[in-house]
């Protein structure tokens, strides 16, 4: 019963962390005052395509790319233009009649109007999709899945009304993202799997790989001289803060924040796998439990590492393929910082996670050696169910 009450309140105060109410509070003031700008209104808003108008490929200019240029007449749904149809022209989205889409309406001073299609409504699949993904984890994992969703909602809250607001604020974007790394570790692993040794000891494993990792990214982005500019995104952000935050610390702290995704799982096995030997051997010494548990961690390392390579590489595959069409020589496209960001993530990032087997296993074998067989026994309850 008492576990059932701290799940509640763990799922009141995640809901209120997350609420897009208490979400707008944290965020930057000069953010909601970009809706209206002095110069040009301009608003985004919602509205209905009722039906495609024409269709037709046109040649981009100066190329022998043809893209297909559609006209929609649209009505628009919500807020001070509601009711009203315009015809508006696309070559980005798959659109089709009945679809929702934002439109972007611009009134210059003179009086002009522009209408276009910002981006299609997504949100419903995005629902389909997240149902399907909580059905599944309360279906196969019950009370730990629920308890899963609690810490990733805490989780999430965290990052969006604590961590986001203080970087643009300008803290310092390092110290923010790492402290902010390891409480919400903090939260994600005891709330899943319950105060015991095996959690302690994943979660100091995970705190010291984070530190390590935090260390080695300061070296390597002074070692590879990024400035934190690879992608339109960052160039964007620096304009809309005005030049103000630290891009390189920036690019540090995505490490970090990365890291976190992965070295939960990596320590909690790997505490699980002490804990287990540990009762099934209780004869065993530290030295002899430390050698069996890293057998089964070198494994799991061989594992991640090849997880983590493909992961990257699906994520940054159109510019893998634009770069494999590129006549320019290997080391020159190596050398170009689109690239050279993305290598130094993955192994920063890789290395981190694989120091997390070694340290847990180490810290696990203290800890658990210490308590009696009972305490162990608890330790994996916490994690199996």
């Amino acid at each position: 019963m008492q576990k059932l009450r701290i799940g509640i309140l763990f799922l009141v105060v995640s809901v209120f962390i997350t609420s897009p109410i208490t979400i707008s509070f944290a965020l930057p003031q000069a953010f909601h005052a970009n809706g209206a700008f002095v110069e040009d209104k301009e608003i985004l808003t919602r509205a209905k395509v009722l039906s495609l108008v024409d269709s037709k490929k046109e040649l981009i200019p100066n190329t022998n790319t043809y893209v297909t240029s559609s006209q929609f007449k649209i009505e628009i749904t919500e807020g001070e233009l509601l009711g009203r149809q315009e015809i508006v022209a696309d070559s980005a989205f798959r659109i089709e009649e009945g679809d929702t889409v934002y439109i972007r309406y611009t009134k210059t001073q003179d009086g002009s109007e522009y209408f276009s299609i910002f981006e299609v409504d997504r949100s419903k699949g995005l629902l389909i999709l997240f149902g399907i993904f909580v059905v599944t984890v309360l279906l196969i994992g019950k009370k730990q899945g629920l308890l899963s969703l609690i810490a990733l909602f805490i989780s999430f809250g965290f990052i969006f009304k604590l961590l986001f607001p203080q970087m643009i604020y300008g803290g310092n974007i390092v110290l923010i993202a790492t402290t902010g790394a390891l409480l919400s570790l903090f939260v994600v692993m005891f709330v899943t799997h319950g105060f015991s040794r095996l959690t302690v000891s994943a979660y100091l494993g995970c705190a010291l790989s984070v530190l390590a990792t935090l260390l080695l990214a300061l070296y390597a982005t002074t070692l590879t001289s990024l400035t934190g500019f690879a992608t339109e995104e960052s160039v964007f952000l620096n304009l809309t803060t005005k030049g103000e935050l630290d891009f390189v610390a920036l690019l540090i702290g995505g490490i970090i924040i990365g890291v976190i995704g992965v070295i939960d799982d990596i320590s909690i096995t790997q505490a699980s796998v002490v804990g287990e030997l540990k009762n099934a051997g209780s004869h065993l010494s530290r030295k002899e439990l430390y050698i069996r548990a890293m057998k089964v961690g070198k494994d799991h390392m061989g594992a991640v590492i090849n997880t983590l390579i493909l992961a990257y590489t699906g994520a940054s595959l159109p510019l893998l393929l634009y770069l494999y069409l590129s006549s320019n020589p290997l080391h020159m496209l190596v050398n170009g910082e689109i690239v050279t960001t993305e290598i130094v993530r993955t192994l920063v990032g890789s290395t981190g996670l694989l120091l997390a087997v070694p340290l847990t296993t180490l810290i696990a074998v203290f800890l658990m050696k210490e308590g009696d067989t009972s305490s162990g026994s608890h330790a994996h309850h916490h994690h199996s169910h």
